[in-house]
Order: structure tokens, then sequence, then C-alpha cells
């Protein structure tokens, strides 16, 4: 018994100072892992999402200026055009035999007028002589006159049949492009129905036009930076607002805002395309990932880190896109802006970084 207790105490003072030691060593609190990155402060324009249509104000349509049939189309929609090009041929047999008729018309005319000249100066010389009575020189300039009214028009009619020859070769009144090819080869087209050919976009007039409601449209004015996206999204075209009006009436409350702008893309009219309207500058604003920002009950805070410690500061956002949050804060440049984790975190929360890049 005696032994027994002789190594129980023995057994004691071995263990109990390994205990305390092992107690005196603790271990340091391991801070919440975050990942974090730089601040860094740029000036952000802050747009407007809207969505509209490419259209034209100016859309020539060319239309028939003769009787006649299509009997070729040279061109397609959609494609480029220059001043004067053939775009139609129209069938020319009839206009033709007009011009052969006229010009001859018009020789025979010619001529006519020639001899009743003569005669008419040969009287004029005669009558000062006293060699042919007045009555003669009265017929003789009578025929001239008339031989001179008709080759008017004799003229008139030829001038008229040589346009209408030429415009059996229908031509684009302007540079532009083909927006819509209104009739078919074989089709008759007629001047009294002014029959429509083709329509052609003028690339120096085209619009961009943005339906908004009238409170919206309290927000934008003539010369505001626009951000034109087109129909397949990868071209961007930079531009400015060139007026604000009612879309159809004043008291619907829908308004306009359109774009003029030179369409370098060719976007096609009609076409869908959305747009990016400047509102306003930041000229110090950050750009961070969606997970950086916070909700709490007295608003959205982001999270800085010292000495593996967070803070909490008020933000106010000021765009929000894609996987992006655009806000402005009271903050200095390169302070690290928790961006993963920060859900977890309170003021003063302790950290530990385990990721981190440049902003």
């Amino acid at each position: 018994m005696e032994v027994c207790r002789k190594q129980l105490i023995t057994i004691f003072f071995i263990v109990i100072p390994f205990i305390f030691a092992s107690c005196s060593k603790s271990t340091p609190p391991v801070g919440q892992p975050v990942n974090v990155i730089k601040a860094h402060f740029q000036p952000y324009e802050v747009t407007y999402p809207a969505v509209g249509t490419i259209d034209s104000r100016y859309l020539p349509t060319v239309v028939a200026r003769v009787d006649s049939v299509v009997e070729n189309i040279l061109v397609e929609p959609g494609q480029k055009v220059e001043k004067d090009q053939p775009i139609v041929l129209l069938n020319r047999s009839v206009q033709l035999n007009n011009l052969k008729i006229a010009e001859a018309e018009y020789h025979a005319a010619k001529i006519e007028e020639a001899s009743a000249g003569k005669e008419y100066l040969m009287y004029k010389k005669l009558l000062a002589s006293g060699a042919v009575s007045k009555l003669m020189f009265v017929k003789g300039k009578g025929a001239y006159d008339v031989a001179t009214a008709k080759l008017r028009t004799a003229s008139a009619r030829l001038e008229n049949t040589q346009m209408e020859y030429l415009w059996t070769t229908v031509r684009s009144p302007i540079n532009g492009r083909v927006a819509a090819v209104d009739v078919s080869v074989g089709d008759r087209v007629q001047v009294t129905q002014a029959t429509k050919l083709v329509s052609i976009v003028n690339n120096n007039q085209v619009i961009a036009a943005f339906p908004v409601s009238q409170a919206k449209a309290k927000l934008f004015h003539v010369g505001q930076p626009i951000y034109l996206t087109g129909p397949d999204s990868t071209q961007v075209l930079a531009s400015e607002i060139t007026s604000i009006a009612p879309a159809i009436e004043k008291e619907s409350g829908v308004f306009e805002v359109l774009i003029s702008f030179y369409n370098v893309y060719n976007w096609k009219i009609g076409s869908a395309l959305s747009g990016k309207i400047v509102t306003e500058v930041a000229p110090k604003a950050l750009v961070l990932p969606d997970s950086a920002v916070i909700l709490r009950k007295n608003g959205e805070v982001i999270y800085a880190t010292q000495d593996n410690v967070a803070y909490e500061i008020p933000v106010q956002v000021i765009q929000r896109e894609a996987n992006q949050i655009v806000v402005t804060a009271n903050l200095k440049e390169n302070v690290d802006i928790v961006t993963v984790g920060g859900s977890y975190l309170q003021n003063g929360s302790k950290v530990q970084i385990i990721s981190g890049d440049i902003a």
C-alpha cells in the first residue's frame, strides 16, 4: 500500500509540470480568411441603358419616271451604292422608238426653219429695195415664225424623249445602301401610279431612336454622350444625343431620344440596338466585384483591412453591371479591400489574407 502511494506521488510530480508547460504555450487566434484587392480610384462614366431601333429620317424612294416593264434589277437589299450608279433597268423599246421619231421630227423642223429663215432674209432685203411688196414680206416673216415655233416644239420633244430614254436606266440619287427592292423582273411600272422601285438609306443620316418615359427624358439633353452597340453586340459606336422629342403625341408621355450618326458599320435599318447614355462622370470611383459590397442594416458597405483587422466603410453605389459594382467611398488609394469573405465580417474583425492582387 505504501509502495502504491509513493508511485502515485511520483507520477503526479512528473505529469503536472508537462500540463502547465503545455497550457502556458497559448495558440494565437486565427482571423477570418479573406481575399483582397488594392483600392484604385478612376474616373467612371455612369450610364443609363436603353434599347431602341435603327431608323432613317431620310429614306429616298426611287420611283418610275416612265411607263415600262422591269427588265433587270442590278442591286439587292443591303448593298452599298454610289450616286448615279445604275440600280434597275427598264425595257426601253418604246422610249427608243419615240426617240427616233423625235430625232426625225427635229431634223425636219430644223431644215424647214433654215429654209424659211433664208426666205425671210431675202424678202427683207428685197423690201428695202422696193422689189417686193410688204404683203410678200409679211407672209415670208410669218412662215419663218411658224417654222421657228415648230423647231422649238420639236427640240423640246426631242429633249423629253431623250430624258425618258435615259430614265429607263434607273440610277441611285445618293451615296448609300439599298434598304429594299420593291419590284421584280417583269413587273409593269407606271408614272401615274408612282411605282416604287428601290428604297435607299443615306448613311450620313441614319437615326438611332430610343423610346423613354417623360420622367426619364428629363435625365437627358442634346449633346449628351452615348455609346451605341449594334445588332451583333460586338460593334460599339460613340456618338451623342441629337434631339429629344415626343414619340407620337405629347399627351402619350412617350419621348424619343434621337441620335444622328454615320452608319460606318452598315447596320440594317429596322434592326434593334442598345445604347448607354452617359448621365454623369464620377471623378473618383471604385470598380469592384459585386461580392465586395455587403448589405448591412445601415446600408451598403465594404471592408478595408489594416494589420489583419477589418474596418467597415460605407459606400454609395453609382452603377451596377454584370458581376461588378461601381461605388464611391471615403477611402485612401491602395488600401486592401475585401472581395471574398466580407459577409462574415464585422467592424474590427480579425482577418487572414489568403489571396490578394491589384485592382
